[in-house]
């Protein structure tokens, strides 16, 4: 059977009212992906200064806003996660300390993420 490279135009299927289900559900479970992050990340802000008192240094394992604990390590954190939610399901794990690595360590164009809204 020969390989065949889905990058090249004569490979790639045509859009058509035939795929439009599947862009639909590829746009719905982005947008539920998003949703699940943004809901996550609020909680995250909501609580940082309370665990910051108890939890510095430490890693919260957080969906949407269901706080699933704290661990003293990363990967103890990713961990509880998988064993929590299971694979499929959006969770973030952040570090507990003053920085907030999202808001700080990236810019885009020269725009710090800490700016979008």
């Amino acid at each position: 059977m020969p390989i065949v490279d889905p990058t090249e135009p004569e490979n790639q299927e045509p859009f058509s009212s035939e795929n439009v289900p599947e862009i639909l559900s590829l746009e719905i479970r982005f947008a539920e992906r998003l949703s699940m992050f943004s809901k996550a990340y609020e909680t995250y802000k909501e609580h940082k200064e309370e665990w910051l008192k108890e939890h510095s240094g430490e890693y919260v394992v957080i969906s949407a806003s269901d706080v699933a604990g704290f661990f003293p390590s990363l990967v103890q954190a990713y961990n509880a996660g998988r064993r929590r939610y299971g694979v499929g399901v959006f969770f973030l794990v952040m570090p507990i300390n003053a920085s907030d690595p999202l808001a700080d360590a990236y810019e885009f164009g020269g725009v710090k993420a800490s700016s979008f809204k």
